[in-house]
Parts: structure tokens; sequence; C-alpha cells
């Protein structure tokens, strides 16, 4: 019963706060980029922009951080504390060797079309408040959202390649944005597309730890066989 009412909560909620196309063409169409140097260069510059701004989210929609060693932080509990802050375990740049792998695997050698070199996750207990979060994503000024992958329905409607069926189970919404602001126009990084993850944290736990680490595993190994 509550798989069932978390669908429709999906399904109801997620449909409104999503009306963004799957693809909203190519983010990196203008000045494109050929050197996965230089998007590694951005996305240093563009990572500090994001864990700013996804702790503004979380304290607006009651999200958490994983936390280093296991298990969340709520942020809105330790955000005036500054060493509970240390136990965030902050999302990293992703490895270089897979953003090759992915260039040379899905985008015939085109390094504009990887999209999540610069990522956070924030963690949520129930749709209602991931979804908020999308409302406020959605409502922020300073960023613009490019691309969303909704996996939280296996069946959703128009979600095609992205549903949760297609990854296997897997579930979270990701949304794709690159900023839009006077200091990231100024350091030449406005046009760098980051990613931020919404999960529901029961499926957070279970990726954690050893045992999470070899769900992750098998999954990636899924994920590779099928080109995505």
């Amino acid at each position: 019963a509550r798989s069932g009412e978390e669908r429709r909560l999906s399904r109801r909620l997620l449909s409104r706060m999503l009306p963004y196309p799957r693809l909203a063409g190519d983010a990196h169409e203008e000045g494109r980029i050929t050197s996965l140097f230089q998007v590694y260069a951005q996305a240093g510059g563009v990572d500090l922009l994001l864990k700013k701004k996804v702790q503004s989210w979380a304290l607006l929609s009651g999200g958490w951080f994983p936390r280093i060693g296991g298990g969340f932080v709520h942020w809105k509990t330790v955000r005036a504390n500054p060493r509970a802050q240390r136990e965030i375990m902050w999302g990293e740049l992703k490895d270089r060797a897979r953003a090759i792998d992915k260039v040379l695997r899905f985008y015939d050698g085109d390094v504009s079309k990887v999209l999540d070199i610069c990522r956070q996750t924030i963690v949520f207990d129930n749709i209602e408040d991931l979804s908020h979060c999308v409302a406020v994503m959605r409502q922020d000024k300073e960023v613009q959202v490019v691309r969303v992958k909704n996996r939280m329905d296996p069946e959703e409607q128009g979600g095609g390649e992205h549903t949760s069926k297609v990854y296997a189970g897997y579930r979270d919404v990701a949304l794709n944005l690159n900023f839009k602001t006077e200091e990231a126009e100024t350091l030449g990084i406005d046009g760098h597309v980051c990613e931020v993850r919404l999960v529901y944290k029961e499926l957070a736990q279970m990726l954690q730890g050893q045992r999470g680490q070899g769900r992750h595993q098998r999954y990636i190994e899924y994920r590779n066989s099928r080109g995505s």
C-alpha cells in the first residue's frame, strides 16, 4: 500500500513540477568545449557554487546529505554547526577514467555531452519533500535547468528511457543545470552544466556500506551493458 501511495504521489506531484523536456537541446551548443581538461577546469569552479546552492535548497525542502561513514546529516539541524558539517560527504568530481569511458563509449568523443562531472546529492524522507525541492530549484533564478531525468516512477507518462524500470529499479530525480549569475559569468563557467540528484532516503540507505557498494557495482555493470 505504501509503495502504491508513493507511486501516485510521484505521478501527481512530479508531473506538475517537471515542465522541462527530458533533453532541452545541447546544453553546450554555444562555445562547444572540445577539451576534457577544460571541462574539469570549469567543474572545479562550479563545484564551489553548487555546494552553496544545494545547502539553500536542502534548507527550504527538509533535505539531508550523506554522512561520512554512513547515515545522513539533516542540513537544517547542522547549518549553524561547522563541526557537524565536517561530517558531510560532499559529492566529488567524476572520476576522470569514468568520464573518458563515457566520452568514448557513448558520446563519440564529444566531451561537451558529459553533464555530470560536477554533481551533488540531496536525500529526502518522502516524496513530498523531494517534489518540493524540485519546485524550489525550478523557481531559483540563479540557475537554468536544461535536463531532467525522472526515475521515480517505473511507468511515468512519457518517461521513455528515464523510467526506473529501465534503470533496474533505481529511483531518483536528476536535474542538470548551469549557473546564470554574474559571478559565474565573470569566471567563465556559466555554460558548464552540473547535476543534482534528489534521492529517496530508503534507497540511499540500501546503497551505503559494503553491501550497498556491491549493489551499486552490479548496477554500474547493468548500466554499462545497456549503454547509459
